[in-house]
């Protein structure tokens, strides 16, 4: 079982060639290769100057990568990508744009050598028209959005997998309630992965299962697991104080990890395991990460100490290198 790390926000603030060293010197098998490179203003303002909009500059980027991974002997496990990915209410050539640059991070993720590709559904906290929240208007938006990938999808080879998101009360500023989004709830994720591999007529999308995001709404990752154990193909391995999205290692929130490892052995999961703990690089190293590279390599280590302890709850054995797919 792989043990790999999410590049937001790192890869960007420190660059690839540190971002893969450090990585590659904690041991740490593969990146979560983060493709945010647009934000919802942006969309906003009708900017699309993002390389995800060229399909050109996409394979370059991927490219580049993919010579990090082959220096630093890492590979790149699943990739991101952008959100927003649907704005409902907005002009169609809009909503086209985002689809192009998700059928570009398609094929990105195939350039880079990975499978999988997480792309965050459409709830309605990306429209101001919240009628959206009608679960039955979401889930029709998502198989319209989704379903607009699934050529790319067959011609890739890529699994394309959604995630459980949630929302904040929009009456406050960085306090009040949270709320669960689409995929919160498991009973509508294995409706939406139903019905879209149903409609691509072969398995070409799966689930990213975000342990914090759970949290936050309320739900208990580990009966999460056990309602959609067929559909998760990917992890966001996170903690957080049960209020705010910290984005920090295990321990240091509130998950039960010794259950959450019960969960992911008791489902027969055989995929690698993914820490998306940007969070904690802001605390313990200031400034993305300080340039003392002996403390940098400490901060990843302690992804991979995570990482074995939770390989060894799950198979039951050590955590040994596997050699790349």
């Amino acid at each position: 079982m792989k043990i790999s790390i999410s590049s937001d926000p790192l890869l960007s603030k420190i660059g690839p060639e540190y971002f893969f060293s450090l990585a590659s010197e904690a041991g740490i098998d593969g990146v979560d290769l983060s493709l945010n490179f647009f934000d919802w203003q942006q969309i906003k303002n009708r900017d699309f100057s993002s390389i995800l909009f060229d399909y050109d500059k996409s394979i370059e980027y991927a490219e580049m990568i993919d010579e990090y991974c082959r220096k630093y002997d890492m590979e790149i496990l699943q990739t991101h990508a952008p959100f927003p990915t649907w704005y409902e209410g907005y002009p169609d050539e809009v909503n086209a744009k985002l689809t192009q640059s998700l059928i570009n991070c398609i094929h990105i993720t195939k350039a880079v050598g990975s499978k999988y590709l997480i792309v965050h559904p459409y709830f309605y906290s990306f429209s101001s028209d919240r009628q959206n929240t009608n679960p039955e208007i979401q889930h029709e938006l998502n198989m319209k959005m989704y379903g607009n990938l699934i050529p790319a999808l067959k011609e890739t080879g890529v699994i394309c997998c959604s995630e459980n998101m949630w929302l904040p009360e929009r009456r406050f500023i960085g306090k009040g309630n949270i709320y669960s989004a689409m995929c919160e709830n498991p009973y509508e994720v294995n409706k939406l992965i139903g019905d879209l591999n149903e409609l691509a007529g072969e398995e070409l999308f799966g689930f990213c299962l975000d342990t914090g995001h759970c949290l936050l709404s309320g739900y208990d990752p580990c009966k999460v697991i056990s309602l959609i154990a067929p559909t998760i193909k990917t992890f966001h391995i996170h903690d957080n104080n049960g209020i705010d999205d910290e984005h920090v290692y295990p321990y240091m929130g509130i998950t039960d990890w010794d259950r959450f490892c019960k969960a992911v052995k008791d489902m027969g999961f055989k995929g690698h395991l993914n820490f998306e703990v940007g969070g904690c690089f802001d605390r313990f190293t200031p400034d993305a990460l300080k340039r003392d590279k002996a403390m940098d390599i400490a901060s990843f280590r302690m992804i991979m100490t995570a990482g074995k302890m939770f390989v060894e709850k799950i198979t039951g054995e050590p955590y040994k290198k596997e050699g790349k797919e």
